[in-house]
């Protein structure tokens, strides 16, 4: 990430008296801040201030502090540090401000910031904390400020960052958003309100004919590839509704997002409908990212189909079909989210780091020390239990805890606990201890992934050896190939040239023996063309004892240098046999571990199902205290019905006695004188019977209005069982939620070793397949030796044929020289004109006045 600093001084605002009263107490401990980090956001880029080594392991620092985000790998953490801006702040510097939008997420790494309200701290941060959360997704603004408290530091992402990381690696941009906006769902989804749920229809015929239709036309799958429609149908779910059908609560908790296959629907606001909802069109999208929707009701207009996907399918679809992953995301998400930023105005960045990320190895340690720590820290046992409770808001049973703090009262496990707040809390410690059992494995996994690329390794440093000792021995490695069977070059018989060397003696004596007359100029030539023969021989004659010395030596040094790589050869084919030997160990460990973890899945399952199985079951109790409820409000209206009825007739008795009252009054008037005395003793009867029915009519009353308030009391009653029974129904909602969770971390786990086993496999063939080659260019290197062997005794041979040809000139020239001599010697002219005396004397004196005797001449004649 290359840009310029954000950290500039910037003027007063009108949100700094509340960080200046802040920083008040803290004058003495350094410089006061007065930077307002939204503001600069708006303007350019930003830059990280450290390292990328150093922001690795800053952001493993601040992840390991913070649940969620410490699932992810070494790999995950060095990729998002190439995505990441590690910014400075000190104590009171504004990061964020009320009434204000920031458009970027922040993770705490070090250091402390504080909530301000009004001049006072109402909470403080600790390392780990996700800051922005709320506005970026939530779509709100809040009525106080964070502050810097101390010196630290904040791992700061941005809305088009994040939309580059969906393009980029889509599952881990899938999981922040998550993380980052599970906590604004399920504070929503926790409001006690009824809501409505889509109860998902069979897909039928016509229904699949028209949601083909529907993908053909949205998601192109000539372009994504032909299975796109049967990708989708497989993890979507339908519902076909009415018009006027209400189809979904802004209250919802469904995670799902819905998409209008045909039809329309109507989003409507405490009963006003304000916007129509076509054909094509998404619903609630933004509930995931930015909450811009979630007040709004949705009922249907026109009757139709309506299609839903859980986010985790999203997440799913990642892994096996990136591309329309990505079209989805586009379609549920990321306009709403641009929408939301507003300004952001931010290009995305590039992972420069993301190729050196891949290959951090070293990375693993540091995610190793933390998991020990974590595995360490719940090893201890007694003080151990309230900490593990605290630090695991993930896997809390009523589903509202915050991160750092505290999901458990800190005096819950003290004397004086109910049974089920135990066995929850003991039921919360042993889901924890499942899961840092799963941690475990992780880390052992990686440890094996270590020994696995240190074997690797040590394998390429034993091929680097190999290389360098065959540059170190030259050509002459490759007659390692040849081994000692190959011919050696054999000595050369001078037994010819020393008795080439006495004929030519013997001629030379001969010679000049027979030299004398006009025929020195001739002799003298042939023995200098002698002369020069011998020399030649003598010159073959060396450099053939120079050749035989260096073939010798070369042979020599050939069958040391044989010696040496028949060692090396079997030195490394025995450390090959060990590699392979740990290779082997190490599958057969690794499949023992999947065994193992296939296991520990199916006992998850299992306790999945269970926990299922609970959750039918309340929802059955539900239910049925739902139709009890309905029963006792029948059974108290018909009651209320009867009171009404006996009322109204007592009404009309006593209006009947009225009258009857009015008539006796008249006949005792007109009958006065008769019977005054029956009269006064009559009214007076009338009278106490009067009293005596208004009496009873009271205690009727009395008693209808005590039913009444027993029939309230045992509704009350009902409404507050069907509350408890919501709640453990939420809390076991959570507790699969966890489950889901977990179950896919081991699957994904589970998929990189495999992926990892062969590329083993493939590097070790690739290994073997180069040592073929090198072996077959050993053999092509012994084979040209060879032929240079080859080539030398061919030249060998040609120089023995020039040596017999100049033997057989000199026996030639020998031969002529003897001719030319009795030719000399028995010539019949001379000897006709000499006399016999003189004949006689003259070969004695001639030999004599040579030097020569009287033998030497006969043996002369008679050659």
């Amino acid at each position: 990430m290359t840009s310029t600093s954000i950290l500039k001084k910037s003027g007063s605002t009108k949100d700094m008296n509340g960080a200046r009263s802040r920083s008040a107490g803290h004058k003495s401990k350094g410089r006061v801040g007065n930077r307002v980090f939204n503001d600069l956001l708006k303007l350019k880029p930003l830059a990280s201030v450290v390292e990328f080594d150093e922001q690795v392991d800053l952001l493993l620092q601040g992840i390991g502090a913070q649940p969620t985000l410490s699932k992810l790998g070494a790999t995950e953490v060095a990729i998002l540090a190439s995505y990441v801006s590690v910014v400075d702040f000190t104590i009171g510097d504004l990061i964020v401000s009320s009434s204000e939008l920031p458009t970027w997420i922040g993770i705490l790494l070090k250091g402390k910031m504080s909530t301000m309200q009004d001049g006072k701290e109402i909470h403080e941060h600790e390392v780990g904390s996700v800051i922005g959360v709320e506005t970026l997704f939530g779509n709100e603004t809040r009525g106080h400020h964070i502050v810097g408290q101390t010196k630290g530091y904040i791992a700061v992402i941005t809305m088009g960052t994040l939309l580059s990381l969906c393009e980029q690696a889509p599952h881990l941009a899938i999981f922040l958003i998550r993380s980052f906006g599970s906590k604004h769902l399920e504070s929503i989804a926790n409001n006690p309100r009824e809501h409505s749920q889509l109860k998902w229809n069979t897909v039928t015929a016509d229904v699949l004919d028209m949601v083909n239709e529907w993908i053909g036309s949205t998601f192109r799958p000539t372009e994504m590839g032909a299975d796109v429609a049967d990708d989708l149908i497989e993890r979507m779910q339908f519902h076909t509704f009415d018009p006027d059908e209400p189809l979904l609560d802004r209250l919802s908790t469904d995670d799902y997002v819905c998409f209008v296959v045909s039809g329309t629907v109507q989003l409507c606001t405490n009963g006003v409908r304000v916007q129509r909802v076509s054909t094509g069109e998404v619903i609630w999208s933004a509930r995931f990212f930015d909450r811009s929707l979630c007040i709004h009701d949705v009922v249907g207009e026109s009757a139709g189909i309506l299609a839903g996907i859980h986010f985790k399918a999203i997440e799913e679809l990642a892994t096996s079909n990136v591309h329309l992953a990505l079209a989805l995301l586009r379609m549920l998400g990321i306009d709403a989210a641009k929408n939301a930023a507003g300004l952001f105005g931010i290009p995305p960045v590039e992972p420069t780091a993301l190729k050196e990320a891949s290959g951090s190895h070293h990375r693993a340690s540091a995610v190793e020390v933390f998991y020990a720590q974590k595995l360490k820290q719940l090893e201890s046992e007694d003080d151990a239990a309230p900490q593990l409770l605290r630090r695991s808001p993930e896997l809390s049973m009523d589903g509202e805890a915050v991160d750092g703090e505290s999901a458990t009262p800190p005096g819950m496990l003290r004397k004086g606990l109910s049974s089920s707040q135990l066995a929850a809390a003991s039921e919360r410690l042993e889901a924890y201890r499942d899961h840092s059992r799963l941690l475990e494995s992780k880390a052992h996994i990686r440890q094996l992934e270590d020994e696995v690329w240190r074997l690797k390794k040590a394998n390429a440093e034993l091929l680097v050896q190999l290389e360098q000792a065959k540059s170190r021995h030259g050509g002459w490695f490759a007659q390692a190939a040849d081994h000692p069977d190959a011919p050696r070059t054999p000595r050369v018989d001078t037994q010819e040239v020393v008795r080439l060397r006495g004929a030519n003696s013997q001629l030379r004596k001969e010679v000049e023996a027979a030299r004398g007359g006009d025929h020195l100029q001739l002799l003298e030539e042939l023995q200098k063309k002698n002369n020069e023969y011998a020399k030649r021989v003598l010159d073959l004659e060396s450099q053939v004892l120079k050749n035989e010395a260096s073939m010798q030596e070369l042979a020599e040094a050939r069958l040391v240098v044989i010696r040496k790589e028949d060692e090396k050869r079997a030195e490394i084919e025995r450390i090959l046999e060990v590699k392979e030997e740990t290779i082997r160990k190490l599958e057969h460990k690794f499949l023992s571990e999947r065994n193992k973890w296939t296991q520990e899945a199916g006992a998850l399952n299992k306790a999945l199902s269970g926990l299922r199985r609970q959750y039918n079951d309340a929802k059955a109790g539900a239910s049925k205290l739902d139709r009890q409820l309905g029963r006792s409000v029948q059974a108290l209206g018909e009651e209320l019905f009867v009171v009404e009825n006996e009322n109204r007739d007592l009404r009309r008795d006593l209006q009947h006695m009225r009258v009857a009252t009015k008539c006796m009054g008249i006949a005792f008037l007109m009958r006065k004188c008769l019977k005054q005395r029956s009269l006064d003793h009559l009214s007076e009867l009338r009278e106490l019977e009067a009293q005596a029915h208004a009496e009873k009519l009271s205690k009727e009353k009395r008693q209808h209005e005590a039913q009444l308030r027993s029939l309230q009391s045992e509704l009350a009653q009902l409404k507050h069982e069907r509350k408890e029974h919501k709640d453990v129904v939420s809390a076991i909602t959570s507790e699969l939620n966890v489950l889901r969770v977990q179950e896919t971390d081991l699957r994904a786990m589970l998929h990189e070793q495999t992926l990892q086993i062969n590329m083993l496999e493939a590097d070790l063939a690739k290994q073997r397949v180069a040592g073929r080659a090198q072996l077959a260019h050993a053999e092509r290197q012994a084979a040209m030796e060879a032929q240079r062997v080859q080539n030398l005794r061919k030249k060998l041979a040609a120089t023995a044929s020039m040596a017999n040809e100049m033997q057989s000139k000199v026996v030639r020239t020998a031969e002529v020289e003897a001719a030319f001599g009795c030719l000399l010697r028995t010539d019949p002219v001379s000897c006709a004109f000499q006399p016999m005396a003189s004949r006689q004397n003259t070969p004695a004196r001639s030999s004599q006045s040579r030097g020569g005797t009287p033998s030497q001449s006969r043996g002369v004649r008679t050659l």
